[in-house]
């Protein structure tokens, strides 16, 4: 159980390394943007369901979200503008199908952001998730779309809501992973 738990948190802890490697690239990349694109942690929590033809399921968990996330939203922007994000993170599910009913799932995903006000987008991602269970990993890519609302209590702290939509990539299954969350991020 340590090592699994060893080998999840270095996980979360090289995509976050990553994640901030990429968003100074990305800086590096947009000269025009005078300042580096913004670096979030959020604390979300949420609920997933899973939606599925052949499989009767009755896959529907809470979870816990803590991610990394650079680029996307500024200061100042126009409507109707488009970033690159890149996000890594953990999701922690609360399920009964397993065991231990605290389930771990590493990510790492990068995708375009559509803003329409400063507060409102809508994004396209495609990424990596981390299944473990028991002794077998497997690495399961996936797309998804989602639309976000972030507010701003002050320059650094922010409430945010998330609606999103996820499956694999490519349609290996056809399942969809539909979830709702809200939380807080701070810059």
């Amino acid at each position: 159980m340590f090592k699994r738990i060893s080998v999840i948190l270095f996980l979360f802890f090289m995509m976050s390394f990553i994640s901030a490697i990429f968003g100074q690239t990305m800086d590096s990349l947009q000269t025009h943007e005078k300042s580096a694109p913004p670096v979030r942690y959020r604390v979300i929590t949420g609920y997933v369901s899973l939606i599925a033809d052949e499989v009767s399921s009755d896959f529907h968990n809470p979870f816990i979200n803590l991610n990394f996330r650079s680029g996307g939203l500024r200061e100042g922007e126009y409507p109707v503008r488009v970033k690159v994000y890149f996000e890594s993170g953990l999701n922690i599910l609360f399920t009964e199908e397993v065991k231990s009913s605290l389930f771990c799932l590493p990510y790492a995903k990068f995708g375009l952001e559509l803003f329409f006000t400063r507060n409102f987008s809508f994004a396209g991602n495609i990424g990596l998730l981390v299944v473990w269970y028991k002794s077998d990993m497997t690495w399961v890519p996936f797309t998804g779309l989602h639309s976000a609302f972030v507010y701003n209590f002050s320059n650094s702290l922010n409430f945010e809501i998330e609606v999103g939509l996820n499956t694999t990539f490519p349609p290996i299954y056809k399942f969809y992973l539909v979830y709702f969350t809200f939380g807080i991020s701070i810059n």
